[in-house]
């Protein structure tokens, strides 16, 4: 197919799964993904939104005009991460502890290692053997000396000394062990706390044969600069993203959003805003925010919030570049709240807040950094608030501290992204398989997926990356618990409480059809991704390989004229592009059937209950439909309640009456739906499985493209 900018003929989206290390397989997948289609909304969590913006970036890249070979360049990226440094990969280095936190966190990779290599054994090893030797030393000294001193007692002093041998070594290991790792212990937690919660902020740089390397948000800034073909100085922002078309090399960002604007014009609709145009490109990056328990999907944050960030956290995380940037782009203070004038600012200097930019001029560089700080392993990104305090608390206003932290908290496989119920192009799904992942083999396929336990060492990338074959495949995971010690038995189950608490949604979504026939599953084996930082050159040329791989399947499943299975040479393909639109239509009706009966009945029975004597019980008044019916009237004051939410005019008010005569309609076609209906026939089911079921719940962004149809 041929690429450079503008030219890819199909369009698909992209979304990608966190997995700290696990991420050097996504820039091969996705450079495949972009040799057929153009990539039009990209979205990611931890990892997954470093790969989603160096996606992003390419594009831009490559549709502007500014970096014609930009996917090449994106092919190459996990190589670089496996160039050799002091006999350490790019990658080990890119996550360097800052100098505070750096003697707990060697420690903990000492641990981390040790664990591999001999289980809790090694653990107590590293931490105990010298304080073992000492006890020994002083036991075997004092049980030598009472024998110097007494050595006519025999048989008592002989089982004296056994019990000092017995209770006294292992009691003074435990103390000595204890008084060697409490300061370090102690002073490294303090520091992690004092470090926005993390061990590494991603600004500390290692070095190599006297040589500094690259900070991980140096590298990234670099990188993206680079696929995008901007200089270091001009960040990479959301509104490039959206206005790549119209960003050729002689056009800035000012020109290419004012005919953005232009060709968005249109006399039905109010007038355009920057964030209101068509976008070019599409990307979202999830984060969480703890203080307020929520996800949150940048560059939309709340939009009722007024946001400051302090340039002194700036400083501490990001390139000097995006420092200025954020700086010189700040929003103005144009709300009547936006003054800090009486504001509690908690003894910290006002002149070092900035407000947050607007979404559109916020450097990608800035979202990525909130949805990778994984817990305790990247420092968190502090925000602050100015919000009312309770009274209980003194009350008047604060700018309070908000921490913007790992997405993967909330959301780690984002599916959900760019749904609609028919699709005009297909959303690939990039998925991490570990290698204590299990897959249930497909019904009446007579082929099993990938090994479900431990892959074999010379495995191929082709027998590492699966994708279901039928619709009766089944993508239930399932992981057991191993034998072991009961301590890392019980390390297990905690781990698989915090994993079920995180990815239950995004697990449940990813056995549905219409979702599952999208993902492709790339498999790791024991030692690769996640916290293996340490993964050397072979490894990580192997993750590429694996992931150029999937890319290259998933992409020619849906090329619409293939007919035979990537996967699966001499096999008809069934999960094609034509399969997934119907299933995601015939899913769709499914749960609207329902959904639209019940509108129905809970109409109907507010209007019965409506018209029941005053003195019955369960007598309302008014009806919801006498409400609607009687807005912007006369009749609507004499009622002794006036509802909100009032409709602007009488055509508002007749739409929404010929909205639920239109719903009427449409439950009536099937007036038992769980007997005979677009689901069921003769009360056989015929619609997707597990089905799916049509909720209102609240945008988690303020994107107002998001209100819009």
């Amino acid at each position: 197919m041929p690429t450079g900018p503008d030219r890819a003929p199909l369009e698909c989206d992209l979304v990608m799964k966190g997995g700290i290390t696990s991420g050097v397989i996504y820039p091969g997948a996705i450079a495949a993904i972009a040799a057929t289609y153009r990539l039009r909304a990209i979205g990611g969590t931890s990892a997954g939104a470093i790969g989603a913006a160096a996606a992003a970036a390419m594009e831009f890249g490559r549709r502007s005009g500014r970096n014609p070979a930009a996917r090449e360049r994106l092919a190459q990226l996990a190589l670089d991460l496996g160039e050799e440094h002091g006999g350490a990969p790019l990658l080990q280095h890119l996550f360097e502890p800052d100098a505070a936190t750096a003697p707990l966190f060697r420690l903990l990779r000492r641990l981390q290692a040790a664990a591999g290599e001999r289980g809790m054994a090694g653990v107590v090893r590293v931490l105990a053997l010298p304080a073992l030797c000492w006890a020994a030393l002083a036991v075997g000294l004092v049980a030598a000396t009472l024998l110097w001193l007494e050595p006519t007692r025999g048989a008592a002093l002989a089982v004296a000394l056994l019990l000092l041998i017995l209770v006294g070594v292992p009691a003074l290991t435990l103390l000595l062990a204890g008084l060697s790792w409490w300061p370090l212990l102690r002073g490294g937690l303090r520091a992690v706390a004092a470090n926005g919660y993390g061990f590494c902020s991603g600004k500390a740089q290692a070095s190599a044969g006297g040589t500094a390397l690259p900070s991980l948000t140096g590298w990234l800034h670099e990188r993206f600069q680079e696929l995008a073909g901007l200089p270091p100085e001009e960040p990479l922002t959301f509104a490039d993203l959206w206005t790549a078309s119209r960003r050729s090399p002689d056009r800035s960002r000012d020109q290419a959003l004012d005919a953005a604007l232009l060709a968005a014009r249109d006399p039905r609709r109010p007038p355009p805003t920057v964030a209101t145009i068509g976008r070019d490109i599409e990307l979202v990056l999830v984060a969480s925010d703890i203080n307020r328990a929520q996800s949150v999907q940048l560059p939309f944050l709340r939009g009722e919030d007024l946001l400051y960030v302090r340039r002194s956290d700036l400083a501490a995380l990001f390139p000097d570049d995006i420092v200025t940037w954020m700086d010189a782009w700040q929003r103005d203070p144009t709300d009547p709240r936006d003054d800090l004038g009486g504001v509690e600012l908690h003894g910290i200097d006002q002149g070092d807040f900035l407000r947050l930019p607007r979404p559109e001029y916020l450097p990608v560089l800035v979202g990525v950094r909130m949805s990778l700080s994984f817990p305790f392993l990247f420092s968190a990104v502090r925000l602050y608030v100015l919000r009312e305090r309770a009274a209980a608390v003194g009350g008047g206003r604060e700018l309070a501290e908000l921490w913007i932290t790992d997405g993967g908290i909330t959301s780690n496989f984002p599916l959900h992204l760019f749904d609609a119920p028919i699709p005009t192009r297909p959303t690939f799904c990039l998925n991490l398989l570990y290698h204590d992942d299990e897959l249930q083999p497909e019904r009446g396929s007579g082929a099993a997926p990938p090994d479900p336990g431990l892959a074999p060492a010379g495995a191929t990338p082709e027998q590492m990356v699966y994708m279901l074959r039928t619709n009766y495949g089944r993508l239930a995971s399932y992981t057991r618990f191993t034998a072991g010690a009961p301590a890392g038995q019980l390390l297990r189950f905690a781990g698989r409480i915090v994993t079920t608490a995180r990815q239950w949604n995004d697990n449940q979504l990813i056995d549905v059809p219409g979702y599952r026939d999208r993902i492709v599953h790339v498999r790791m084996r024991a030692h690769e991704g996640g916290f293996n930082l340490a993964m050397n050159r072979t490894t990580i040329a192997d993750l590429q390989a694996r992931g150029e791989y999937a890319g290259r399947m998933i992409a020619a499943r849906f090329v619409p004229d293939t007919l035979l299975d990537p996967l699966h040479p001499g096999t008809r393909l069934r999960l094609n592009w034509a399969n997934h639109r119907f299933a995601r239509y015939r899913a769709f009706l499914a749960g609207l059937e329902v959904t639209a009966a019940r509108f129905v009945a809970g109409w109907d029975d507010d209007r019965a209950r409506a018209e029941l004597p005053a003195d019955e019980p369960l007598h309302q008044s008014p009806s919801i439909e006498r409400m609607t019916e009687e807005a912007g009237t006369a009749a609507e004051d004499a009622m002794p309640t006036k509802p909100g939410y009032p409709f602007a005019n009488a055509s508002q008010r007749d739409l929404a009456l010929d909205m639920v005569a239109a719903i009427d309609a449409l439950a009536a076609l099937a007036p038992a739906p769980a007997l005979d209906g677009v689901d069921s026939a003769k009360g056989r089911a015929g619609a997707p499985r597990p089905k799916q079921s049509l909720r209102l719940r609240p945008s988690i962004d303020t994107d107002p493209r998001a209100e819009l149809p």
